[in-house]
């Protein structure tokens, strides 16, 4: 939904930040791309997928008709976001190997930063990219 929004603000294209793209289901978390073997398994064409992007790249400006609509400022920069998850390890400082937060709150999460992707064998834990392009975090309940 984030994507629709922001390419009707003023984003160039429809674009998606990488963290959101691996929600889909269908994102490589290591190759950093659309998984192909999924696309094609689904019979899924790439095209109708957003473009991922990294976070806080800038995909835009706000239009003039949706500066019209919604208050901001006409020009202003357009970039990706990160997921909620995602942006709190920023803010907590989880920016290195090995670096880990837990959030308790509605729900509880431990979110551990890491700079190669790591496969848990036993599927407890889920391996999406870190907010950080190059980076990952993995992330259990």
């Amino acid at each position: 939904m984030q994507d629709y929004f922001l390419k009707k603000f003023g984003s160039e294209e429809i674009a998606t930040d990488l963290l959101g793209a691996a929600m889909f289901g269908l994102w490589d978390t290591n190759k950093f791309e659309w998984n192909q073997k999924l696309l094609k398994l689904f019979d899924m064409d790439k095209a109708l997928l957003s473009s991922p992007t990294p976070s806080a790249k800038r995909i835009g400006t706000i239009s003039k008709e949706a500066a019209e609509k919604s208050g901001f400022a006409e020009g202003m920069p357009i970039v990706t976001g990160a997921g909620d998850q995602n942006s709190a390890v920023i803010g907590a400082g989880i920016i290195n190997e090995g670096d880990m937060s837990v959030s308790i709150g509605t729900g509880e999460i431990a979110i551990t930063c890491l700079d190669n992707p790591f496969r848990d064998p036993e599927g407890m834990n889920i391996i999406t990219n870190h907010a950080i392009n190059g980076k990952w975090q993995m992330e259990g309940l």
